[in-house]
């Protein structure tokens, strides 16, 4: 059956580079506040984002964990940011395989949180794999909605 006119369909915003060039991160760390370029600011209030993560690893064996918290969540404070004993939201891990050896592509699905109208998130990363990230990886976040098909 042919997807018709007025049927639901996912529809795609623009891409938000957040991480341009994070620093390196060791295998049992998080990354940290100031690898975020920018924050990713829900201007289409999308309840679903595409995650894309673009990492270097050489023979993993475990995953990359993404948190998120919502900045400005009251139209003045931030949740506070991610750490190893307060990791704040769990949106979701990304697993590379096992035979890894360089720079690839991930990419994973995430729930938004909106607190309001255009609401502003911060991500961090959690290095799980047991081998460290190389510094330069970049995570690309793209709002999803469904509406009508034209």
């Amino acid at each position: 059956m042919a997807i018709g006119t007025n049927d639901a369909v996912e529809k795609f915003g623009t891409p938000v580079n957040v991480v341009t060039s994070g620093g390196g991160v060791a295998n049992g760390a998080m990354s940290v506040a100031g690898d975020n370029a920018s924050q990713f600011t829900n201007i289409d209030n999308a309840s679903v984002a595409a995650i894309a993560l673009r990492a270097s690893l050489t023979n993993p064996a475990g995953s990359i964990n993404i948190y998120g918290i919502q900045d400005a969540i009251d139209g003045v404070n931030n949740e506070g940011d991610t750490t190893l004993t307060n990791k704040r939201v769990y949106l979701g891990s990304i697993t590379p395989p096992t035979d890894q050896s360089g720079l690839e592509s991930f990419s994973l699905r995430v729930p938004l949180m909106n607190a309001s109208d255009a609401s502003a998130y911060t991500f961090f990363i959690e290095n799980t794999t047991g081998v460290a990230l190389a510094a330069g990886w970049l995570l690309d976040v793209t709002p999803i909605a469904v509406g009508p098909k034209a």
